[in-house]
């Protein structure tokens, strides 16, 4: 857009040219048709470009002194692309002679018609708008009457008394700039301006429409441009009343291939305060509105201070721009707004009083950023409860397997997405200069149909130590407690992570994340986990910390504690019990503890108590290594210990009956109940024989022979 002034104000200044050469022409000739070749050369003399007249001139005398050219052209330098530099089909002026003896300069209707202009920067970098004198070879001219030797004008300026323009008229006009380097060219085309009567101390209308043509972005629109100016006759303040802008583009660069842009306002500006007001300024695009007024003060450096608001029909918007959105509840997006009072400055932005809603959902809150070189931000917002489910997709379309050809490279193990860098170093360099401290409440929020009320953030950051605490919210009937820490000062960044969780409740956790109650019972867990490294990699290979759990007065539901396999062994043994336990299993504590070192999580003191089923367990998990081997004893009433193991990778774990140890254990039960001597390892028995069978040197006991006389001995 500065591009297109630039350009108006070089067409405007032609036309000034152009009106005074024919001024000139009129004082000087009697019948300036007479003299058009001396006048095209004492131009051509003085711009380096040819000139020429193919239409007939006209003058007036008195009491307006005038005049009326057409058929004007100026010629492009060939080292320009050659043809014209400027064209004019008719362009007329009249100035009234009796007020300009007092310098009151009173002008009629100023009228162009068919103008064009030619702007052109070369491959060289040189523009055509720069005019080379021809060479005359003639002395330099003597100075001026009332300038000193030095050059200086001694003469007193003297200021007009008075200046009346009736109306301006441009018509069918153009201007375009091509640069031959970048291969871009710009057009202003179908230029039309109007204004009324010019005079000092005196509200100007202006109206002004163009056609805008661009190649290098492609665009192309119309431009409809009207106000009121006015300006003090001692040039102290410049009022824009009324100011209406209306464009219309179109272009592939443009979002969703078109614009259109309405714009009203009113400005003023005090020039020896250098202090502009914005009395009211709308702005509307894509069925979205901003309003601001306020007071923009250029002295000392740019500042502003105002009040800003903003509307949108976002789902409106956003279809307009090409963004198709599927929402789980059609009528939301529909409305959108924020306000508040700015403040700018090249040192800081604030923003206070900050209000806004989302259908509805309100926030508020401020917002502060100075040091923008090392941000320094400020900010805390306050939020009404948010339902998230309803602005994502439905579950329909969410819950469809994604089409993949090919398996995406992270799926393999130790593929890049687990060596590459969590945060890029020039992310952690940008971090490192940051200043911050933001907060944030909330009311509620619902994900995945997860409710989160009394939300609480706190971030913090200086100097590459980064911190979230507290992180904390009621959950599942209970409460999370966090602090997350990411320190960035050294190569390889520290995280720290802390959890507490108190009195969640299972079976709404497990009935609202899964539909169906799995668990029971209240949870407390504490951990305290830290890793080094930039990668997943890295994080993973050096966690370390500790934790702990335990779930009181709970019970588990549909999950098979004892396996398959050990319910064949125990058949007919307690067996309402063994269903109990796969139906549902009521335990009064489920505790336990680990500790983390180098990626391998360790735990050795799991207990499950419950009336009629107790369990203990104790493994560990190598995430290094991927593998999980974790054995358990499970032990009912009446029988023997039941054990039981989860081996294998996290992705196919394997959860099974050891059934070696569980014959072990019955033959100790039995040891128990029977009175057999040498049972487990080489007896006597009463005639001195040794209850054992030879093999060679070896001497084994039979567990068996000993169990047959154990109980002929229990039922003699």
């Amino acid at each position: 857009m500065g591009k297109v002034f630039k350009i108006l104000g070089l067409a405007l200044g032609a036309v000034i040219v152009v009106a005074i050469l024919a001024v000139i022409g009129l004082v000087t000739l009697v019948d300036p048709n007479d003299y058009r070749a001396e006048m095209a050369e004492t131009v051509q003399r003085y711009t380096g470009r040819t000139v020429e007249f193919s239409g007939d001139l006209h003058l007036s005398f008195f009491p307006w002194m005038g005049v009326e050219a057409a058929g004007l052209r100026i010629g492009n330098p060939e080292s320009f692309g050659g043809g014209d530099f400027a064209s004019l089909k008719k362009v007329g002026i009249h100035i009234k002679l009796v007020p300009l003896l007092k310098r009151d300069i009173q002008i009629s209707a100023i009228s162009v018609e068919g103008f064009h202009l030619n702007l052109v920067r070369n491959a060289q970098g040189k523009t055509n708008w720069t005019f080379v004198p021809q060479d005359t070879g003639s002395p330099s001219a003597a100075p001026a009457s009332g300038k000193t030797e030095s050059g200086k004008d001694d003469t007193p300026a003297s200021p007009l008394a008075a200046l009346l323009v009736e109306s301006v008229a441009i018509s069918k006009s153009s201007v375009s700039f091509t640069d031959m380097r970048s291969k871009e060219r710009y057009q202003l085309n179908d230029l039309n301006l109007t204004t009324s009567s010019i005079a000092m101390d005196t509200p100007v209308t202006i109206s002004l429409k163009a056609a805008l043509a661009a190649s290098k972005p492609a665009v192309d629109a119309t431009l409809a441009l009207d106000s009121t100016v006015y300006l003090a006759g001692d040039l102290s303040r410049l009022d824009l009343d009324g100011v209406t802008l209306a464009l219309d583009a179109t272009g592939s660069v443009l979002p969703g291939g078109r614009l259109s842009l309405r714009h009203v306002g009113a400005f003023s500006f005090d020039m020896p305060r250098r202090t502009g007001t914005i009395k009211k300024c709308t702005l509307s695009a894509y069925d979205t509105t901003m309003a601001t007024h306020g007071v923009l003060r250029l002295a000392g450096g740019p500042e502003y201070s105002g009040s800003v608001t903003l509307e949108t029909a976002l789902r409106k918007a956003l279809t307009t721009l090409g963004v198709a959105l599927r929402t789980s509840d059609p009528d939301v997006l529909k409305n959108a707004s924020l306000s508040f009072d700015l403040q700018a400055s090249p040192l800081q932005v604030r923003l206070a009083g900050l209000r806004g809603a989302l259908d509805d959902t309100t926030f508020s809150g401020s917002f502060l950023m100075r040091q923008f070189s090392r941000p320094d931000i400020k900010t805390d917002l306050t939020v009404s409860p948010l339902d998230l489910d309803r602005y994502l997709p439905p579950d329909t379309e969410s819950s469809e397997p994604k089409a993949t050809g090919t398996q995406p490279p992270d799926a393999a193990p130790g593929g890049d997405i687990q060596n590459a860098d969590l945060i890029p170093e020039k992310t952690r360099t940008a971090l490192r200069r940051l200043v911050l401290d933001a907060s944030l409440k909330m009311a509620a929020l619902t994900v995945k149909k997860i409710p989160v009320t009394d939300i609480t953030v706190h971030a913090t950051a200086r100097d590459g130590l980064l911190r979230v605490s507290p992180c904390s919210a009621a959950v599942f009937d209970g409460r999370i407690d966090s602090d997350l820490t990411a320190d960035l000062r050294k190569a390889d960044m520290r995280t720290a992570v802390a959890v507490r969780t108190k009195d969640i409740k299972l079976d709404t956790l497990t009935q609202t994340l899964t539909g169906t109650r799995h668990a029971s019972g209240t949870a407390v867990l504490t951990t305290d986990l830290a890793t080094t490294g930039n990668t997943l990699r890295a994080m993973r290979d050096t966690l370390e910390g500790k934790g702990a759990f335990n779930v009181s007065n709970g019970a588990i539901y549909g999950f098979q504690i004892i396996p398959e396999e050990a319910k064949e062994h125990i058949k007919g043994s307690n067996a309402d019990k063994v269903d109990d336990a796969v139906r549902k299993q009521v335990f009064d504590r489920l505790s336990g503890s680990f500790t983390a070192y180098a990626g391998r999580i360790s735990n050795n003191d799991l207990a499950f108590v419950s009336p009629n089923l107790n369990a203990e367990g104790a493994g560990y998990a190598d995430l290094r290594r991927d593998r999980i081997d974790y054995r358990a004893t499970i032990r009912l009433s009446g029988l023997p210990d039941l054990p039981v193991s989860v081996t294998g990778s996290f992705e196919r774990p394997s959860y099974g009956f050891d059934a070696g140890v569980f014959l072990k254990n019955t033959l100790k039960g039995v040891q128990d109940l029977l009175p057999i001597p040498g049972l487990f390892g080489t007896t006597r028995n009463q005639t001195g024989e040794s209850d054992t069978e030879s093999s060679g040197d070896t001497r084994k006991t039979n567990p068996l022979k000993q169990l047959g006389k154990g109980l002929q001995q229990l039922f003699k």
